[in-house]
């Protein structure tokens, strides 16, 4: 009842998935070489900042996420990451009479680190604590990410393994491989994941209508499982950014819309 994908609902944390702030979500969701959430290796490209973003899904899904990330010397950054899923689900008694509303919740909170390991690598690691409520039924448990990021002049290539770790329950381990290309204006993004048996490929691309304003696009393709497609726009002002993206359902229900908002200080 909370995922865009049925098949993944049970998994503790699959609602993890939902990570990434607009530009993320808009550019297919390929954050290993652009998001602290998929990537803790990127924290060691971040400056000051604090970011918020809220994600208005189908069936009634709300997604909220707080980032504040903090530069750190030499040539390394950290990040603080609070990500929370949130819905209601009508109760029944046994005759199907309507009764109260059940609160349904799922939320994680990390920390990271990332910094520069020689000239054009970086690598990093972060620590999760992740929670779901049910009805008053609780779990969780906990996770470990490591990632590694090669910059060059205008290729970008990423690596992360997500979700190493156990608790009550299953949380399956993640695995991303990416990377993007800068031409001029104009930058390309590409993504493959693995999760247990299932694959994910994302791509996206990013043009610059001058120096405020962005266009971004791609799409999100579960291999046999359907497809979703993205887009949005970014504004970016000397002291904060803006962002929107919006995302298809899988499924076929309505898309999703995705605000987020960035301080720079």
């Amino acid at each position: 009842m909370l995922f865009s994908d049925p098949v993944w609902a049970w998994d503790a944390g699959a609602f993890l998935k939902l990570e990434g702030d607009a530009r993320t979500v808009a550019l297919g969701s390929v954050g290993v070489v652009l998001d602290g959430f998929h990537n803790p290796a990127t924290l060691g490209l971040e400056g000051r900042s604090l970011g918020a973003s809220y994600r208005m899904l189908s069936l009634d899904r709300v997604v909220y996420e707080l980032g504040y990330f903090q530069a750190l010397e030499p040539e390394g950054g950290v990040g603080l990451l609070w990500h929370r899923v949130a819905t209601s689900v009508q109760g029944r008694d046994a005759q199907g009479k309507r009764t109260e509303e059940l609160e349904a919740s799922h939320y994680a909170f990390g920390i990271g680190l990332g910094r520069r390991v020689c000239r054009r690598l970086y690598g990093g690691f972060s620590g999760w604590v992740f929670r779901r409520d049910l009805a008053g039924q609780k779990g969780g448990g906990f996770g470990l990410d490591l990632g590694a990021l090669w910059k060059g002049r205008r290729w970008k290539f990423g690596v992360a393994a997500q979700h190493l770790g156990e608790g009550r329950d299953r949380i399956p381990i993640t695995l991303r491989l990416g990377g993007s290309y800068n031409f001029g204006g104009l930058e390309f993004y590409g993504e493959i994941v693995k999760e247990g048996g299932r694959t994910e490929v994302g791509f996206g691309a990013e043009w610059g209508a001058g120096e405020s304003f962005v266009l971004r696009a791609g799409v999100r393709s579960w291999m046999g499982s359907g497809r979703s497609l993205t887009g949005g726009f970014g504004l970016r002002f000397p002291k904060m950014s803006v962002g929107y993206a919006f995302a298809t359902d899988p499924m076929g229900a309505e898309a999703g819309h995705m605000l987020s908002t960035r301080f720079f200080f």
